[in-house]
């Protein structure tokens, strides 16, 4: 059997005051999803955080393609972060505004060992791959849109050629439109790339469309995991269950707007 991208067990976190994440495990192959899904509060930015060792985890294993990273300092954190990378909610917070978006990408490459008179050519690639124009290379932060941005926040995520992305809520501040847009690139780069994805969202409609698996997370512990069809189609928890009901149906608030007028 081949390795899992991630491999997770009894990972928990504690921050000062209070445990976060108490003994959560899961995996994801290479190639598939695992959304992550509930509540705020419930946990997982926490998970997200501590698998990218953001934060220290306070116990548990984490292995990323058979490496365990909970031990990793210095310049092994460094490769392994090389390995797993984050596409964030905001884009515009997590790229510098003081760089153009082709520098922003080109930081990552310095990162990843590629020869700086490589850099144009590859962040023109890169560009390429997220559907951006290459004369956009020369703008900064603020004179794209949203969408714009955050392509560019997954051009860089891609530089260093990663196994895994960890998306926190990264459609989440987007329009609907632009949004269907994202999750469809996603997607494609992952049937190209054979990447592995964890996909947090509180939204579960975009779970549907995204995850191949996913994972209900209520307070600090999953309560519910398997397929994401066998999940959508018969939650066994309560919490899965209100969480899915509360997932308009297509076409429900205009038939509730004819019946008010009527």
């Amino acid at each position: 059997m081949p390795e899992p991208a991630v491999d997770v067990r009894d990972l928990s976190v504690a921050y000062r005051k209070r445990t976060a994440v108490e003994a959560v495990s899961f995996t994801i192959e290479p190639g598939r999803t695992l959304g992550l899904a509930g509540e705020s509060g419930s946990g997982k930015s926490s998970v997200a955080r501590a698998i990218m060792r953001v934060v220290d985890p306070s116990g548990g294993s984490v292995r990323i393609g058979g490496q365990e990273v909970t031990r990793l300092k210095g310049t092994g954190l460094r490769r392994f972060r090389q390995h797993m990378q984050m596409v964030f909610q905001d884009p515009y917070d997590s790229l510098n505004p003081r760089l153009t978006v082709g520098e922003n990408v080109a930081e990552a490459l310095v990162a990843a060992g590629v020869p700086r008179p490589d850099h144009t050519i590859r962040v023109r690639e890169l560009f390429g791959r997220v559907g951006l124009p290459a004369a956009f290379t020369g703008r900064y932060p603020h004179q794209l849109s949203g969408g714009q941005r955050q392509r560019v926040s997954i051009a860089r995520a891609l530089a260093v050629g990663p196994q895994v992305l960890v998306c926190d809520e990264a459609v989440s501040a987007l329009d609907v439109s632009v949004r269907a847009q994202i999750l469809n690139l996603l997607k494609d780069l992952q049937e190209a790339d054979g990447l592995a994805y964890l996909f947090i969202s509180h939204d579960m409609s975009t779970l549907r469309f995204m995850a191949d698996d996913i994972a209900i997370m209520q307070g600090g512990r999953i309560v519910e995991t398997g397929p994401s069809a066998a999940v959508f189609a018969n939650p066994s928890h309560e919490y899965t269950r209100s969480l899915i009901a509360a997932v308009p149906e297509p076409g429900s608030g205009r038939r509730q707007r004819r019946d008010r007028t009527a």
